[in-house]
């Protein structure tokens, strides 16, 4: 089910979850009267961030920023960038029938309401896009409707994206295609086995970032030697927006 709340109930419990519609400051980005658009089953963890993604807002991790509007349905990781004008592919429409007319299954088209018979339930797909932790999709990037991302993903500006993307995997074009991997296997199996992006940033303090293998393998040694625990943020859903909503109206 969809939701939209004015922003003037929501602002103040999302600034103190941390959710932000900006990237740089704590600024605000929408009026008072504006309308917040979310799904009954959005999770967003705080320090997250919405900026220039419309007024709808969707599952997101934390430390991760959302420049596009996406899917109702859709998740994203942790520590994820995602770029201005991602876009998703058209509905299906059902080649295999006599036509792919939308006369044939569109009960809310005004042109089509002479035909004098119901229109047929057309297939349906999930549409969802599910994006894991750390990766970067660039701008301008078209996605199917039912995707997963891999971790640690990279998604070139201008692609089409119509399968799934591997963990640390670039792709790019249209159709979007491998370009390579970020890194050789074993550092990759490394970093997915560290699965850093369960830690707070503050953390990684005294790692060493522009070295993936020695920043793998001491977020291993530092989680096991108990010197750092799993980051569990506080999460925001939508029972606790609609209430606001009901409360302030």
């Amino acid at each position: 089910m969809k939701h939209a709340i004015e922003y003037r109930y929501l602002k103040d419990f999302l600034r103190e979850r941390r959710i932000s519609f900006q990237v740089k400051d704590w600024s605000d980005r929408h009026k008072d009267s504006d309308l917040i658009v979310f799904h009954d089953d959005i999770e967003i963890e705080e320090n997250a961030a919405f900026p220039v993604s419309g007024n709808t807002i969707s599952s997101l991790g934390a430390f991760s920023y959302l420049r596009s509007a996406f899917l109702p349905k859709s998740r994203i990781g942790r520590y994820c960038s995602i770029a201005p004008r991602v876009t998703f592919v058209g509905g299906r429409h059902p080649y295999e029938w006599a036509t792919t007319s939308l006369f044939a299954y569109g009960n809310d088209v005004a042109i089509y309401d002479e035909r004098g018979y119901p229109a047929v339930r057309r297939p349906s797909k999930p549409e969802k896009v599910t994006v894991g932790h750390d990766v970067w999709i660039g701008e301008n990037v078209v996605l199917g409707r039912n995707l997963t991302i891999g971790h640690g993903a990279v998604i070139a500006g201008g692609s089409v994206v119509v399968k799934d993307v591997q963990p640390y995997e670039i792709v790019g074009g249209n159709p979007a295609r491998h370009i390579k991997f970020r890194f050789p296997e074993a550092i990759r199996n490394l970093l997915l086995e560290s699965s850093w992006w369960r830690f707070h940033l503050k953390d990684f303090e005294g790692m060493d970032i522009t070295n993936p293998e020695s920043f793998a393998r001491e977020v291993i040694r530092r989680e096991s030697n108990g010197d750092i625990q799993p980051y569990w943020p506080t999460v925001t859903k939508a029972s606790e927006l609609v209430e606001l909503g009901k409360a302030g109206s």
